[in-house]
């Protein structure tokens, strides 16, 4: 979608609040009009939550890549790469979380 055209330019411009608005007003948009583009969807929340890990917002951060998750698996095999790396990325943010508080 063009917004996430926008969003992943706002990234490389390292304007990353800009870059959120972006992906969170395309990611309303598809699942309120398009709720079966499962894999935008997806593509929209995985940036969100690459967003809110380089701000270091670990709660956020797991927040999206559940939601990610959750499309995914509802829409793909288990054995799909992509549910395999949103999992091992989930499982890297936690441990980045744990490490933090302690």
């Amino acid at each position: 979608s063009n917004l996430m055209d926008i969003g992943r330019i706002k990234v490389n411009q390292s304007n990353f609040d800009g870059a959120l608005d972006d992906f969170s007003r395309a990611v309303a948009l598809l699942q309120e009009y398009d709720p079966l583009n499962h894999s935008e969807l997806a593509i929209g929340l995985e940036w969100m939550a690459s967003i809110w890990n380089q701000k270091q917002c670990y709660r956020r951060t797991t927040g999206y890549l559940q939601q990610c998750s959750f499309i995914q698996e509802a829409s793909l095999s288990p054995k799909h790469v992509s549910v395999a790396k949103t999992l091992s990325i989930l499982a890297q943010v936690h441990r980045k979380s744990f490490l933090t508080r302690s």
